[in-house]
């Protein structure tokens, strides 16, 4: 795999954790129905759980990634 496609999946699940926290900090979907927005935060939290298993992204920075998951999880459960 190339290194700039390792960097552009990267940036990818930085920006599904971005919308993420815009979604449950209602600057995204604002017209959409709480389950609409828990089922889109949940795709987005469970396919960056199964990417950061991959060990391509073994010495990034995963915090804010790890920090969207748990914040989806209990986003989606409340």
């Amino acid at each position: 795999m190339a290194v700039n496609e390792t960097e552009r999946d990267y940036l990818r699940l930085i920006h599904m954790a971005d919308s993420i926290n815009s979604i449950i900090n209602g600057n995204r979907m604002t017209g959409s129905e709480d389950a609409e927005k828990k089922e889109t935060v949940q795709n987005h939290f469970q396919y960056l759980e199964m990417e950061i298993l991959d060990d391509k992204y073994d010495g990034k920075d995963l915090t804010a990634i790890n920090a969207a998951i748990t914040a989806g999880r209990a986003y989606v459960s409340g």
